[in-house]
């Protein structure tokens, strides 16, 4: 904003990809007290809350409570949210979602929603349709809705067992990972990941390389498959010198 007068600010969170982590209430009052300082007058920030895993991140209530701290911010700093319908509605790649602006000014969201308008309609006229219409469906009938928070709930709980599981072991064998809450993904910090994954292959194990560390995709992974994980990782380490 020295350089500048408009800044977009993007953050992922609950169970941010791809470590896990899930900012708590006092993180995001610290992320929105910097933001509030940088927004002084002849300066705009949007501020870009990408929630896209808000369905698998634990109490549905307890997580939801993050959106109660996006009211009554200054008038230059737009909040919008970014929703996957794709992960939560268990239709991954329909990409499908929504963006959900958030303002103290009404003439902010006005232009939110012309340009919004405006620019989606040239681009691609619309979305996906299908999806949309499997949304409404879902939403007309609440015992359909019910089986389908029942189905989500579901595979949020085999994914925390995996996760879990492999939390412990890394804790039992000394390998260390970035702070994990809840998501698809969790993270092992490392210098060398690309040398990591190519010796973990050796064990039929395909993780994803990051700049600065190993993603495991918690997500993808039998929990049985899990068991014995975080030992094989810590010795792929061991093993190109880490």
């Amino acid at each position: 904003l020295a350089k500048q007068d408009n800044l977009l600010y993007l953050l992922n969170t609950p169970a941010h990809n791809p470590t896990g982590y899930s900012l708590s209430g006092e993180d995001m009052d610290g992320v929105l007290a910097i933001l509030k300082e940088a927004a002084v007058p002849g300066k705009n920030i949007v501020f870009f809350l990408d929630v896209a895993y808000i369905d698998y991140a634990g109490e549905k209530e307890e997580v939801r409570k993050i959106f109660k701290k996006l009211s009554g911010l200054p008038a230059n700093i737009l909040c919008i949210v970014g929703y996957s319908m794709s992960k939560g509605f268990t239709m991954y790649g329909q990409r499908t979602g929504a963006m959900i602006g958030v303002s103290s000014d009404k003439s902010v969201i006005d232009e939110f929603a012309a340009i919004n308008q405006y620019t989606s309609r040239a681009t691609w006229s619309n979305i996906n349709r299908p999806a949309m219409r499997t949304l409404a469906t879902i939403y007309s009938d609440p015992e359909l809705l019910a089986k389908v928070c029942a189905e989500r709930d579901y595979y949020y709980q085999m994914i925390k067992a995996r996760a879990d599981l492999f939390t412990k072991e890394a804790e039992e064998c000394g390998l260390p990972m970035l702070p994990y809450v809840a998501g698809f993904f969790l993270s092992i910090p490392a210098k060398n990941p690309d040398a990591i994954c190519e010796k973990l292959h050796e064990d039929n194990i395909f993780a994803v390389p990051l700049a600065a560390g190993v993603r495991i995709a918690v997500c993808a992974v039998p929990l049985k498959k899990i068991k014995g994980m975080a030992a094989k990782v810590n010795a792929a380490m061991q093993a190109v010198g880490e």
